[in-house]
């Protein structure tokens, strides 16, 4: 009897565990929020392109993931779909419009995440792939692998469809220049400043499933093939449906350090912080005290949204299934 007591017991546990842990029932809510990047000035930003020209694509990217979100489509699906069309662009710094490394190489990565069950999949080193997102999604839905790296990942997306093209197609003029001029500014012993952050998305679907990814072409000039923040799961992205989808944007090495993407769900899930506070409190007081630049898009499964940087400009841009839509480009003021 006393054995029945305890089984009956576990069972109840365990099924309260798993109710509390799935997504609401459907609703009509859904939420995208996006973030393309920091910059130090206004001229950093504009080097190469227009703010017409950079509200134009970001644009298109939310209006791709508003559709298939009000579709009834999975956070998953519109993560990566909306990086897909930022990554296919010479204008952020992923796919076509990679930085280039020490060796003058293309080197991407880039991390996508499921909030209903914390599932990942990553791509590192990738030199060959067109959209290193879609070849995490694979990854993260194809394999019991969550990174991949260099010709691994190229050889895995291959196998699941996925066609390798040729180096040259993620050539641009403008990523070259910035090599050069890196490498000059070092043999003169100046200081540069070259935009290598990362580009972001995080969703809220109408089942109440978070996801959340992140694309970069890495740092100029950056050598040894090293791994970057982009591609480790809990550095600059994360996604649990019991606190938040973040995605987080900046000095790789420093998010990498402090963990700051599971950090976000950690103060949320442990301190109890709501998601504005621990959004707050990790980019405008412990990075910046680092004396680390950077910035994140943070949402919860009640619709809320994070845009926090400690940066004079981070692009970014949210939209709702109740028709509210904001993209922001170059306001200077830290939110």
């Amino acid at each position: 009897m006393i054995k029945l007591k305890y089984i009956l017991f576990f069972a109840f546990l365990l099924f309260s565990l798993q109710t509390w842990s799935q997504p609401k029932k459907s609703t009509n809510n859904y939420v995208l929020v996006v973030q393309c990047g920091t910059a130090n000035s206004v001229e950093e930003l504009f080097m190469s392109y227009s703010e017409q020209m950079y509200r134009k694509k970001i644009n298109e990217a939310l209006a791709k993931g508003a559709n298939i979100l009000q579709q009834g489509g999975s956070s998953v699906e519109a993560v990566e779909q909306v990086l897909m069309i930022l990554e296919n662009s010479p204008m952020f710094n992923a796919g076509k419009g990679s930085a280039f490394n020490y060796y003058g190489v293309n080197e991407m990565e880039a991390c996508l995440m499921n909030g209903r069950n914390q599932q990942v999949g990553a791509v590192s080193g990738v030199t060959n792939i067109r959209n290193p997102i879609r070849a995490a999604r694979l990854v993260l839905e194809k394999s019991n692998y969550t990174l991949l790296h260099g010709e691994g990942a190229s050889a895995f997306s291959e196998r699941y469809g996925s066609k390798l093209i040729n180096k040259s197609y993620f050539f641009a003029g403008e990523r070259w220049d910035d090599l050069l001029r890196y490498k000059k500014a070092i043999k003169k012993k100046q200081k540069i400043s070259i935009r290598g952050d990362a580009i972001g998305c995080v969703a809220l679907d109408k089942k109440g499933n978070l996801a959340a990814g992140t694309s970069s072409g890495g740092l100029t000039n950056r050598s040894y093939h090293s791994v970057g923040a982009t591609s480790i799961a809990g550095a600059a992205t994360y996604a649990n449906n019991m606190t938040c989808a973040v995605s987080c944007t900046g000095n790789e090495s420093f998010m990498s350090r402090y963990t700051v993407a599971a950090d976000l769900s950690a103060l949320i899930e442990y301190k109890n912080f709501s998601l504005t506070k621990a959004a707050d409190y990790l980019i405008k007081i412990k990075l910046k005290q680092a004396g680390v630049q950077g910035g994140l898009i943070a949402l919860n499964r009640t619709g809320e949204i994070a845009i926090v940087h400690n940066t004079p400009i981070m692009m970014y841009a949210f939209l709702k299934a109740d028709g509210q839509k904001e993209i922001v480009i170059t306001k200077k003021t830290i939110k």
